[in-house]
Parts: C-alpha cells; structure tokens; sequence
C-alpha cells in the first residue's frame, strides 16, 4: 500500500513538472486580456492598443483591451493582480500606477514587485504642456505671468491624484510660485476632453493625445517636459529653455503579468512583445504618436522600476502620511470658468496663502500630500462653486452645449 502511494506521489509530481512547459507549448490557446488601468482615451490607453496590435501579429491570438480607470491606476492594477496567473491576464501600465501610486497611496491593493511578473517594458514617453486657447499665453514664461495676475482661477487636469501629470503641475506650482487648481479626473481621457471644451485650461499630457487637438487649434502647446526637444516636435522649447532647468516629466510603459504565471510563458510572453516592438509597423506608429520603443528582457524592466523608485524616494524633501483609500475616489467636475469682468478672468474667488510644508517639491509626491493636505477643503469649496455655477445654466443650455463639442 505505501508503494502505491509513492508511486502515485510522483506521477503527480510529474505531471504537475510537466504541466508548464507542456501549457507553454499550446500558449496562448484563447484570447489575451490586456487591462490597461486608464480609461479610453488617455495616453496609456492609446499605447497599449499600438502595442497590442503589434502583439496580436506576433503571438497568433487576439489581444482584448479591458479598460478599468480610475484612483491613480490602482484599480485595473489591482485587478490584475488578482487574475489567475495563467498568461490570459496582462497589465499594461505606467510609471503612475507602478511606482508612483505604490509610493503615494496607502493601500492601493497591489505590490508593484510582489504582485506581478515583469514581461517587458515597452515605450518611451515625454510630457507636454498644453493650454486651452482661450488662456492668452503662448509661452510658459506667459501662463506663468497670467496665473501670477489671476490667481486661483486657472484650472489644470490630470488623470488622477498622484499620476504623473499632476506631479508635473504640482511641480509648476511650486517652481513658478502659482496658485493653479488641481481637478483629478478618472483618466486622462476625460481630463483631456474638458481641457479642449474650456472646463480647465492647462493640461500635462503625452504628444500622442493632444497633437490632434493642436493642429486643429483646439490646445495650444506650450513646452515639452524632457531633457532635450522632442524629435517630433523640434519646434517646441523644453522647461529648462523656458527658464525652469532641472524640471523634467516623462514617463514608460510596460506590461507585466500576475505573479506565479510560468516561466515559460513569461519568456514566450517576452519574445512576442520585442518581436512586435522591433516591428516597423509598431515603431513606425510609436514614432509619429512622439514615443520610442524600449523592450528588452524582463530584467531591463526590473531595473527601470527599481530606479525610478529610488530616484522617487532619495528625492523626498520632507515625510507625510499617505492617501487612504477613501481619498482617492474624489473626482471634481469643474465649470467653465466665464468671464465677467471682459479682461480674461474668470469669477471663481481668491484663495488664502498657502501654508508651505516644504521649501521645495522635488519630484516629491510626499511633499505633495502635506501640501494637498493643508489646502484640501478651500480648494473643495471653490471646486464646489464651480460646480454650482454649471448648475445654474439650464439642461437645455448644457445639452446643446455638449453636441456641439461632440460635432465639432
């Protein structure tokens, strides 16, 4: 009877060892979901549907993108988390939601090492200033003046709280010395559209997203947010050019898998997204969105985190308690800031001074959390205010208002 037993001890044993390869060997046999943690729309999104076009080509299966937004990227992230770690699940992310968000909230639901399986990192991504051409600045130097002489009556957008585009507009604020109101959206898609309809004026986003909108007048590109002039935009000056040198904002993508997926498919999983990066159709399409290609063995992803980490950390200026869970949820819808007076301001009230934490942000998302901390409930009250005022126009005004955005 024990040798019965041990014998079918490893027959199991085998079978369970023979199991990986033998699901390498058939992977993928269904369809691939790729969760991306942004709405339609935003940058990430626009990137990861390039990708999973190359991807499909490459690996002989379709790629269905699941969109899941919202919280600075943790909640796709989460769920990806939680997949069965079978290779039919994937994330594609950004540094917001790998390494920013993990930093900045206190339970975001996931562990970016812990929790997944790095495949590879995919693109290369610099931010852009953008405002809507109603702000009379063609230049940072010109916003800069303007929110100077109108302060707390200019809005600027971001696809969340602790995203990197709103570290990059907390950054402005503390380098320029300007009171600018933050509105987290659940994306940077929608942050995107009310920036071009007027409901908030200035915007950090990826070329890839706002360029459409730019060449049809609908934004005005101001600066891009990288160390050196953009190839694709050679035309359009650096923050450091512009009189703010050291500040920089540019992001990557990658796409990872839930931990405990095989080895196996993680390194079948590698093969396909570097076939489809080293693709002309991929770079090609990449190139003119104004992103590059990475990729890479899961290691060279491995490293990027890790750095981008450090860096993140060594540059924390001062300590602060993190985001909870029930803080990250606000999303504020703002109104279209009119002008009543027929100078260009608008009619939202003045803020108090602003009690500073620290002298300088530094890419410090913690310096950010003492400083949203302290000015929270005035900033709330005048986004209220805004919102009021919307209200006041009647249904049929903001119906009609909408379809013409929609056919424009």
């Amino acid at each position: 009877m024990k040798e019965l037993r041990g014998a079918l001890a490893i027959a199991v044993l085998i079978g369970f060892g023979a199991t990986g390869p033998a699901h390498a060997q058939t992977y993928p046999e269904r369809p691939i979901k790729m969760i991306v943690p942004t709405p339609p729309g935003g940058p990430i999104n626009t990137m990861a549907r390039v990708v999973a076009h190359g991807l499909e080509a490459a690996i002989g299966q379709s790629i269905v993108v699941d969109n899941r937004g919202g919280a600075g990227n943790t909640i796709g992230s989460a769920e990806a988390a939680r997949a069965a770690p079978d290779g039919y699940t994937l994330l594609f992310s950004s540094a917001s939601g790998l390494v920013i968000s993990p930093l900045l909230y206190a339970h975001p639901g996931y562990d970016p090492v812990k929790s997944f399986e790095p495949i590879a990192a995919t693109t290369d991504i610099p931010l852009v200033l953008v405002v809507n051409p109603a702000v009379p600045a063609k230049s940072v130097q010109e916003l800069v003046a303007y929110a100077k002489a109108h302060p707390g009556q200019l809005n600027f957008a971001s696809g969340g709280s602790g995203t990197l585009p709103h570290l990059a507009g907390e950054l402005l604020k503390q380098m320029a010395g300007i009171d600018i109101v933050h509105v987290p959206y659940k994306g940077g898609g929608p942050g995107l559209t009310d920036t071009v309809g007027g409901q908030t004026q200035i915007m950090f986003d990826v070329p890839a997203t706002v360029m459409p909108f730019a060449q049809a007048g609908k934004l005005r590109v101001l600066v891009v947010a990288s160390a050196t002039r953009d190839p694709f935009l050679p035309d359009v000056p650096t923050m450091a050019e512009s009189g703010f040198p050291g500040f920089q904002a540019t992001s990557w993508t990658a796409i990872l898998a839930p931990a405990g997926t095989p080895h196996a498919v993680v390194t079948k999983l590698n093969a396909a997204v570097n076939r489809a990066l080293n693709s002309n159709d991929v770079r090609s399409t990449l190139a003119k969105l104004g992103s590059a290609a990475i990729g890479g063995p899961p290691d060279t992803l491995v490293q990027m985190m890790a750095d981008d980490r450090a860096s993140r950390r060594s540059s924390n200026s001062c300590t602060s308690p993190r985001i909870e869970p029930s803080e990250r949820t606000r999303v504020h819808r703002p109104a279209r800031v009119t002008d009543t007076r027929g100078d260009g301001a608008g009619s939202l009230p003045s803020p108090p001074p602003q009690s500073a934490h620290c002298a300088l942000f530094s890419h410090s998302i913690r310096a950010w959390s003492n400083l949203r901390r302290s000015s929270w409930c005035w900033e709330t009250a005048r986004v209220r205010c805004a919102r009021s005022m919307v209200r006041r126009a009647s249904s049929t005004d903001r119906f009609d208002r909408s379809m013409a955005f929609l056919a424009s």
